[in-house]
């Protein structure tokens, strides 16, 4: 970058030389206090020179209206963007073919020192008061500046860090641009960068957890249709040879099956038809042999059940838990044992009792031979 330093200058620049030369035949704190008073010196030159110029000097011109250099939003947005360098850029291009513009030196000195490049925010602002009327906060920005070179060329000396976070040098501003919005807007566009990865980062965590749950999930999903087509075609191959080897076991096993349904089915009917005061159908449900400990005969159990039946505006039987154990004899599956439990509901008489019933098979339906509790 080249740069016109002003003829004031070169006292500062021979002595700053002459503290570096000596630095190691000094003790650091000698090469502190030196390099100090060689800036502090310089400065007091730039001031006294600079106001000198300022009492004798013409009003100042603004730039150009063709000038292209970004004005203070501009710089703003482009720091927000993490392109400060590129309008800094910009900037000098502008002020090297317009050194009388102060207002324009200010603001590339704000954007250098934004960006942390202080002797570059220094030399600008010195050429120029070198060439135009000093304002009074191009003064103050530039002590500032003198004031921060100092401390960091005194602890570098004494052999220590500088610091981290100079004194003033956020408060740096002119023609309403300053170097803490600047930096603000960079740490904006840093911590949105941060953001942004760790958003991206969160996104692809996601997205990697979805697909091994849908993975899973399809895996779950096709060994189960494995296993339900494995289970499907044993059942099938199982019925196939039960079809191919059919036995006289398998046959009567399904005639006791259907004989015992047959025999819980008639029980069911047999309630329907006490629940519909049906007596006629009631009592056709009782074979003729019907007898039990208090009756004898069927007609004697029909006259005592007539009443009871008949009498009843409404009457509701719900039977449950119906268990039918068939008995063999010469003459094949004619005779069951039958256990269940009965509700009984008319007007405010509910019972639940448990009920037996031996049963009888004559021509092709089953009957009631005797009914206890």
């Amino acid at each position: 970058m080249t740069s016109l330093k002003p003829s004031y200058l070169s006292p500062l620049s021979d002595m700053a030389s002459k503290v570096v030369s000596g630095r190691r035949s000094r003790t650091p704190l000698a090469c502190a206090l030196a390099l100090g008073t060689a800036v502090t010196f310089g400065v007091l030159i730039s001031m006294a020179t600079a106001t000198t110029a300022a009492a004798s000097s013409v009003p100042l011109q603004p730039s150009s209206p063709s000038s292209t250099a970004p004005d203070n939003l501009s710089i703003m947005l482009m720091a927000r963007e993490g392109q400060l360098e590129r309008a800094a850029e910009q900037l000098r291009a502008e002020f090297n073919s317009d050194r009388s513009n102060l207002a324009l030196a200010n603001r590339l000195a704000i954007t250098y020192a934004a960006l942390g490049r202080i002797e570059d925010s220094r030399e600008v602002l010195e050429t120029a008061l070198a060439f135009n009327e000093v304002s009074a906060k191009t003064f103050e920005n530039l002590k500032v500046l003198a004031g921060i070179q100092f401390a960091r060329s005194y602890a570098q000396a004494l052999g220590q860090p500088a610091p981290p976070n100079p004194q003033g040098l956020d408060t740096l501003d002119g023609d309403g641009l300053q170097v803490g919005a600047l930096k603000q807007q960079l740490a904006a566009y840093e911590q949105a960068k941060i953001q942004a990865e760790a958003d991206r980062l969160a996104a692809e965590r996601l997205a990697a957890q979805q697909q091994a749950a849908e993975r899973l999930a399809a895996e779950r999903l096709a060994a189960q249709q494995q296993a339900a087509e494995r289970l499907a075609a044993d059942r099938l191959a199982a019925r196939q040879q039960a079809a191919e080897r059919p036995s006289a076991e398998g046959a009567a096993r399904a005639k006791e099956e259907a004989t015992a349904r047959a025999a819980e089915s008639m029980l069911i009917q047999w309630a329907k038809a006490w629940s519909s005061v049906d007596f006629e159908r009631y009592a056709g449900f009782y074979d003729v042999s019907f007898a039990n400990d208090r009756f004898k005969t069927r007609a004697d159990w029909l006259a005592f059940r007539k009443p009871r039946v008949v009498g009843k505006s409404s009457i509701r039987v719900e039977l449950s838990g119906i268990e039918v154990q068939l008995k063999k004899s010469n003459q094949g599956l004619t005779r069951a044992k039958a256990r269940f439990s009965q509700r009984y509901e008319s007007g405010r008489l509910r019972l639940n009792v448990r009920k037996e019933m031996d049963l009888v098979y004559r021509g092709n339906q089953w009957f009631i031979q005797s009914e206890g509790n």
